[in-house]
C-alpha cells in the first residue's frame, strides 16, 4: 500500500510538471488514472475512480489512433468504466467500455505482446453484458476470445492465470445456460491451473481461490460429491482471510462462501452450529460494507435474513431487515437512468413487504408502516427530494443550501435521460455511447457531491434526519384528510394497517381469511379479462370479446368484489367504525403485491334485487402510492384563493397513428361548456404535440386527457400518453416537468394507474408521475375504458367541480368522481364502464 501511495504521488507530480501540450502529457495522465484504479479496486473509494475515468478520458482525447500508445489508453479507460458499471449499474459505462475494447483491439495488430490483453479484456466486458441481458452471442464470442488469448499467452507469463481463470468463468457461465458438464470439467480444470500457479501473497490469488470454489459448489449442486462442498468452503474461507475488510470485493467473496456454507448447514443435524454462526458473521458483515457494490450488500443482507429468520431472538432479525431496507435507495442510486434503477430494483421486488410482515409477527406495526413507507416507491422519492425546499436549511447556512439545490436540480434534470443503446454498434450509435457516457459521468459527479452534502448536513446540529426517512410521528401527520389503510400481501400473511392523524399508534387489522395466493389468483384473473388495447368503442366490442374460462366481465367481477369486500374492506370499516353518513368520510388506500392490481375502491356486495353492502356507501376512496403523496408544501397552492383556473385539455390529435375516438370530441364540448358556466375558469386546447402539450402543462392548473393512454409492458417507464405525429408523452418527459401549481390531472385515457406487475411497489405509472409533478390529485384509470362511458364521467364530474358559483377547488375532485360513478352504475351500467375510474392523491 505504501508504494501505490508514493506512486501515485509521483504520478501526480509528474502530470502537474508537464505542461499541456506536451507529447508526454496523455501517457502521464494515464498512468496516474491507472494508480488511481488500482487504488480504488484496493480500498473502495469512487471518487478516485471518478477521477480515474476523467484522467484517462483526457489521455484517449490527446492521443491520435496512429500512436502506438492508442490501444492501452482504451483499454484502461474501458476498465476503469467497467469498474463503474459494476460499482453502480449503469448499462452506458458497460457500452462504452465495450465500444473503446473493440476500438482498441482493431488497433492492435497480430503479434504484439499485447494482443492477448486486449483479446482478453474485450471479452470480459462482453461477459459481463452477457451477465445482464443473457445475450447468447456475448457469451459465445467471449468464450472465443479468452481461448484466443489464453492461447496466445505463454506458460510462466504473469497474466497466464487470469485469463485461464477468466475463460473458466466464461465456461461455467455457459454451463450455467445449457449443462454441458464438459464446459464444468473443463472450467475447473483451468480454476486449478490458475490457482496452482499463481504464489500466495499474489494480489490475485484471494479472486482465483473464490472462484474456484464457487465452482466446486456448483459441481457439488449437480452431483452431490460432499468432498467438492467442504473444499469449496475452504477455499472460499481461505480467499477471504486474504481480502482486507475494505477491499470492494469482500462482500462478494463472503457471499460466495455464504453459498456453499448455507448447503452445510442445511445437511447439518446441529442447527446451532459453528458454520452458522460464521454465515451470519459473514452475511451482515458483508451487508453494512461500506466499499462494495450495493447489489452484494443487498444480497448478502438477503442471505442474513434467511440465517436468522427462524432464531428466538427477533432483533437479529429485524437488524438485518433495516439494513436491507435501508439499502433499496442504493440500489437504484440516483445517480442512475431511470431504467438502470428499476433494473436494479427488480431483485429486491417484495423487500418492503417481507419486512412489514416480518415487523407486524413481533407486534411492530408502527415499523411496519415505516418500512413500507421508506421501500416503496422508491424512485418517486427520490425525483421528490429532489424537489423538496429547503428553506429551513437556507436561513441558517444559505451558502450550503444553495450547493444542494443546485446539485438536486441538476440530477432531477438528468434522471430522466436516455440509455445507451445496447448490442452491436454501428457508428452512429457508437458516437451516442460517447455522448450518453459523457452524460452519466456528470451525473455520477452530481449524485456524489449529492451525498458528500448531505453528510455535511447531517453533520449539523438540528438537521440529523435532513430527508431521512420519515417516522411514524411526520408519516400519522400526513394523515390530515382521513384515514391511510395500507394492503400488505405477504406469502405468509395479509394485513391492513391504518395511520389516523397524529396517532402513533397504528391499527393492525389481520386479515386472516384471506392470502397471498388467493389475492394473486384475483389479480391474475383481472390480467386474463383486461386486455383490451386502447379506448374500446363500444360496449358490446369488450363485452362480447372479453371471456376468462367461459366467464363473462361481469362474472368475473360479480366474484372478485364481493370477495374483496368480505374478506379485505368490511373487517378495515368494522375497526373504523364507519357507517353509512350523508358527509362521507375520505379513506386512502395505499396497496401492495396483488392488492395492486384490484380494485379496491369498488368492493362490495352488488346484489340487484337488494340493497346491499358496498364500500362507497361508507366512504370515499382514494388510491396513494406512498403517505408522502400526501404533503403539503410549505405554501400550498390553492385555487381557493386564486381567481382563475386554467385548464388544458389534450384531446386525441387526428396524426397519433391510433384508432378515432369518437367520443373524444363531445367530452372536449361538454368541458367547454362547463368551464364556460364558472367565472373563474379559462380554458385552453393543446396541439397534441408533445412539445406544445408539455409547455403548456407548465403554464396552467389543470389538465385533461382525452386520448389514448397506454402502460408498457416491456419497458413500464415508457409508459404514456399517444400524441400527435405518433410520438408518446413519456413518463421521463413528465417527470422533467416543473410545475408549482397544485391542481387536478384528469386523465381520460387507458391505462393511466395501471402499473407494472414486476415492480408493483414503484407504482411505475402516468397517475403517479402526474403527483410527482405537483398536481395534488388526479383521476385515472386502472384499465381500458369505454369510449362512450367516459364523456358521461366527464361531464358530471367537471359540472359537479364548476356548477356552485365557487372558485373550483381540485380537492373535491374525488367526492365528485365517486358522486359521477355512481349515477354511472345505478344507470344500470356494467362493471367495466364503471369500475376502471379511480381517485389518486
Amino acid at each position: 500500500v505504501t508504494d501505490l501511495e508514493r506512486l501515485t504521488s509521483l504520478r501526480e507530480d509528474a502530470v502537474r510538471l508537464t505542461p499541456d501540450g506536451h507529447p508526454a502529457k496523455p501517457l502521464w495522465l494515464n498512468n496516474l488514472g491507472r494508480s488511481l484504479s488500482i487504488r480504488y479496486e484496493h480500498f473502495g473509494d469512487v471518487s478516485d475512480l471518478q477521477k480515474s475515468i476523467s484522467l484517462l478520458e483526457d489521455a484517449v482525447r490527446l492521443t491520435a489512433d496512429e500512436h502506438t500508445d492508442k490501444p492501452p489508453l482504451l483499454d484502461n479507460l474501458g476498465h476503469s468504466l467497467s469498474s463503474r458499471y459494476t460499482r453502480f449499474g449503469d448499462v452506458t459505462d458497460l457500452e462504452r467500455s465495450i465500444s473503446l475494447r473493440e476500438h482498441a483491439l482493431r488497433l492492435t495488430p497480430d503479434g504484439r505482446p499485447d494482443k492477448p490483453s486486449r483479446l482478453d479484456n474485450l471479452a470480459r466486458s462482453l461477459s459481463i453484458r452477457y451477465e445482464r441481458f443473457g445475450d447468447v452471442i456475448d457469451l459465445e464470442r467471449s468464450i472465443s476470445l479468452k481461448e484466443d488469448a489464453v492461447q496466445l499467452t505463454p506458460d510462466g507469463h504473469p497474466d497466464k492465470p487470469l485469463r485461464l481463470n477468466n475463460l473458466g468463468d466464461s465456461l461455467s457461465s455457459r454451463y450455467g445456460r445449457f449443462e454441458d458438464v464438459t464446459d464444468l470439467e473443463k472450467s475447473i480444470s483451468l480454476f486449478e491451473d490458475a490457482v496452482q500457479s499463481t504464489p500466495d501473497g499474489h494480489p490475485g490469488k484471494p479472486s482465483l481461490l473464490s472462484n474456484l470454489g464457487l465452482l466446486l459448489f456448483t459441481r457439488f449442486q449437480g452431483f452431490g460429491d460432499i468432498v467438492d462442498l467442504q473444499r469449496s468452503i475452504s477455499l472460499g474461507e481461505d480467499a477471504i482471510q486474504s481480502t482486507p475488510d475494505d477491499h470492494p470485493d469482500k462482500s462478494l467473496r463472503l457471499n460466495k462462501l455464504n453459498l456453499s456454507l448455507l448447503q452445510r448447514i442445511l445437511r447439518s443435524s446441529d442447527p446451532s452450529s459453528s458454520d452458522l454462526s460464521k454465515a451470519i458473521s459473514y452475511a451482515s458483515h458483508a451487508a453494512r460494507s461500506h466499499t462494495g457494490p450495493s447489489a452484494q450488500r443487498f444480497h448478502a443482507a438477503e442471505f442474513w435474513i434467511g440465517y436468522v429468520r427462524h432464531g428466538h431472538d427477533s432483533q437479529p432479525l429485524l437488524d438485518a431487515y433495516t439494513v436491507a431496507v435501508d439499502l433499496l435507495p442504493q440500489l437504484a442510486w440516483i445517480g442512475l437512468s431511470l431504467h438502470d434503477r428499476y433494473h436494479q430494483l427488480l431483485r429486491a421486488a417484495d423487500a418492503a413487504c417481507d419486512a412489514a410482515a416480518i415487523a407486524l409477527e413481533v407486534h411492530k406495526p408502527a415499523l411496519a408502516v415505516e418500512w413500507l413507507e421508506q421501500g416503496r416507491s422508491v424512485v418517486w422519492s427520490q425525483f421528490s427530494q429532489l424537489r423538496t425546499p429547503v428553506d429551513a436549511l437556507k436561513s441558517v447556512y444559505p451558502e450550503l443550501a444553495t450547493q444542494f439545490e443546485h446539485v438536486s436540480r441538476e440530477l432531477e434534470h438528468g434522471s430522466a435521460r436516455d440509455r445507451a443503446p445496447i448490442g452491436e454498434l454501428t457508428a452512429d450509435s457508437n458516437m451516442k455511447v460517447g455522448v450518453l457516457e459523457k452524460e452519466a459521468r456528470t451525473y455520477h459527479e452530481f449524485a456524489l457531491s449529492r451525498e458528500r452534502l448531505l453528510a455535511e448536513i447531517h453533520a449539523l446540529p438540528g438537521f440529523e434526519r435532513f430527508l431521512l426517512p420519515k417516522t411514524i410521528k411526520q408519516l400519522s401527520s400526513l394523515a390530515h384528510a382521513g384515514p391511510v389503510v395500507f394492503l400488505n400481501a405477504n406469502k405468509q400473511r395479509c394485513d391492513a394497517l391504518v395511520v389516523m392523524a397524529g396517532s402513533e399508534d397504528v391499527i393492525h387489522v389481520p386479515l386472516s381469511n384471506t392470502n397471498y395466493d388467493e389475492v394473486a389468483g384475483m389479480q391474475l384473473r383481472m390480467n386474463d379479462l383486461l386486455r383490451l388495447k386502447g379506448r374500446a368503442m363500444m360496449h358490446d366490442d369488450s363485452d362480447r370479446g372479453a371471456r376468462v374460462k367461459g366467464m363473462t366481465p361481469d362474472d368475473v367481477f360479480s366474484s372478485i368484489l364481493p370477495y374483496l369486500w368480505e374478506k379485505v374492506v368490511s373487517p378495515i370499516l368494522e375497526v373504523l367504525s364507519l357507517s353509512v353518513c350523508p358527509k362521507l368520510p375520505r379513506i386512502f388506500w395505499c396497496p401492495t403485491g396483488p392488492f395492486s392490481f384490484l380494485p379496491i375502491h369498488a368492493a362490495g356486495l352488488y346484489d340487484k334485487t337488494n340493497p346491499s353492502p358496498k364500500l362507497s356507501d361508507f366512504a370515499v376512496s382514494s388510491y396513494i402510492p406512498t403517505m408522502s403523496a400526501l404533503e403539503l408544501p410549505p405554501q400550498e397552492h390553492s385555487e381557493v384563493t386564486s381567481r382563475n383556473i386554467r385548464l388544458l385539455v389534450v384531446p386525441q390529435p387526428s396524426t397519433d397513428g391510433q384508432s378515432h375516438l369518437s367520443g373524444v370530441r363531445g367530452e372536449i364540448e361538454s368541458i367547454r361548456k362547463s368551464a364556460s358556466s364558472s367565472p373563474f375558469v379559462s380554458f385552453q386546447e393543446a396541439d397534441g404535440t408533445v412539445e406544445d402539450v408539455s409547455s403548456k402543462m407548465m403554464e396552467t392548473d389543470w389538465v385533461h386527457f382525452a386520448c389514448h393512454g397506454t402502460q408498457d409492458r416491456t419497458n413500464p417507464y415508457d409508459s404514456g400518453f399517444l400524441l400527435a405525429h405518433g410520438k408518446r408523452l413519456k413518463l421521463p418527459d413528465i417527470a422533467r416537468l416543473s410545475r408549482p401549481h397544485g391542481g387536478l390531472a384528469f386523465l381520460s385515457a387507458c391505462h393511466t394507474a395501471t402499473g407494472d406487475a414486476q415492480l408493483s411497489e414503484e407504482a411505475i405509472h402516468i397517475a403517479a408521475g402526474m403527483l410527482l409533478v405537483g398536481y395534488r390529485g388526479v383521476i385515472a384509470t386502472m384499465w381500458s375504458i369505454l369510449d362512450n362511458d367516459a364523456p358521461r364521467v366527464t361531464d358530471d364530474v367537471y359540472k359537479s367541480l364548476f356548477s356552485d358559483g365557487q372558485v373550483p377547488d381540485s380537492r373535491q375532485a374525488a367526492e365528485a368522481l365517486h358522486d359521477a360513478i355512481e349515477r354511472l352504475r345505478d344507470s344500470g351500467a356494467s362493471f367495466l364502464s364503471w369500475v376502471p375510474f379511480i381517485h389518486v392523491g
